[in-house]
């Protein structure tokens, strides 16, 4: 996204083009360092790109805390996971920024057919082709989406939200009804849903 914020090193830029399966996840705001995925098959590890983005906070951090390798064209590596830097931030509250790769997964990377989000502080336990076996290619579905350990619905999120005084309560109100007069329901029992672990953390994302 050159010139939009989040603008990554021309390195990186040339590294993700030729990645057409993607694992994405990010760290900002220097809170932790990346997890290696488990139970990865050589297939996964020949046909995808482990993308872990991060703001300069956070690629310090990293730095002073595991080994990071640089390869013969300056690319950044934490085991598995090349590090993406982003730079020019668009936002100045790092939760607000780490939402730019999470959800715009598809800007920073243009070329990948299929990518996988999971949160930085999550590790992935399952070879990332059976995720896309499973929830995508078995179903002839398009977008899979994991479910939240608390809360079913939008609604139930934005409560949540409020409660925990994350963002100013007008603000969240005003959305939700954007939601609504859009025609997004409530969820409901009837609402099929295809329910499963995959990821396993200490603490969980309340995104």
């Amino acid at each position: 996204m050159h010139n939009g914020g989040a603008d990554m090193d021309l390195v990186d830029i040339e590294y993700v083009k030729n990645c057409r399966f993607v694992v994405a996840s990010g760290i900002f705001d220097g809170y932790d360092v990346p997890h290696q995925p488990s139970n990865i098959s050589d297939r996964s590890k020949k046909l995808f790109c482990f993308l872990m983005v991060v703001d300069e906070i956070s690629l310090d951090f990293i730095k002073a805390n595991v080994t990071v390798r640089e390869d013969h064209n300056r690319g950044q590596w934490v085991g598995i996971w090349r590090l993406i830097l982003l730079k020019h931030s668009p936002y100045d509250e790092p939760r607000r920024n780490g939402k730019v790769p999470k959800i715009l997964t598809h800007r920073l990377f243009p070329q990948a057919q299929y990518s996988i989000w999971i949160d930085g502080k999550m590790e992935l336990l399952v070879d990332p082709l059976q995720i896309l076996e499973r929830y995508l290619w078995r179903g002839k579905n398009t977008f899979a989406i994991a479910q939240h350990k608390h809360h079913r619905s939008i609604y139930e999120e934005a409560d949540a939200n409020k409660r925990r005084k994350r963002y100013a309560r007008p603000l969240i109100d005003l959305h939700m009804k954007i939601y609504y007069y859009e025609g997004m329901e409530s969820w409901s029992p009837k609402k099929s849903s295809v329910s499963g672990s995959y990821y396993h953390s200490g603490t969980y994302s309340n995104e």
